[in-house]
């Protein structure tokens, strides 16, 4: 089936050109750290599925919430969370652990999972893919 400039096979999108991958099943964002009294939110996920459905949870908030991003609103977080300089960084056996928390992202496309600790990654697209998470759950879920 022919959608655009894509071409589905099995229900991945793959570009015709033989370009990068656009295939995108979900991208999640899982945090942890050690809260202080009168702090909420240190400890949750955000979870953005390939049809635009965002889930948020945080420990203490009952149900925080499910919403559905804007198509322009999901290209522009497909494109950071499927950027290959983040799929690299998934994939690479480099420990980014540190300290008392942390946080763990994990990416599914056509290619797989791919997903670790990022927490001291020092990587411009794992800060990019934090910060498009953070921001999304804000905006929709807040």
């Amino acid at each position: 089936m022919r959608q655009g400039e894509l071409v589905c096979h099995g229900g991945c999108f793959t570009s015709m050109d033989g370009g990068a991958s656009t295939d995108f099943a979900s991208f999640r964002l899982v945090w942890r750290y050690n809260c202080v009294v009168g702090q909420s939110n240190c400890n949750g996920s955000v979870e953005i599925d390939g049809d635009g459905r965002i889930f948020r949870t945080s420990i203490g908030v009952p149900d925080a919430g499910l919403a559905m991003l804007s198509p322009a609103d999901l290209d522009t977080a497909r494109g950071i969370f499927t950027a290959p300089a983040l799929v690299q960084q998934l994939d690479s056996p480099t420990d980014c652990s540190a300290g008392d928390g942390e946080d763990r992202m994990t990416l599914v496309d056509g290619a797989g999972t791919h997903g670790k600790v990022t927490t001291a990654c020092l990587n411009d697209a794992v800060a990019t893919a934090r910060t498009e998470g953070f921001a999304l759950a804000a905006k929709y879920l807040p």
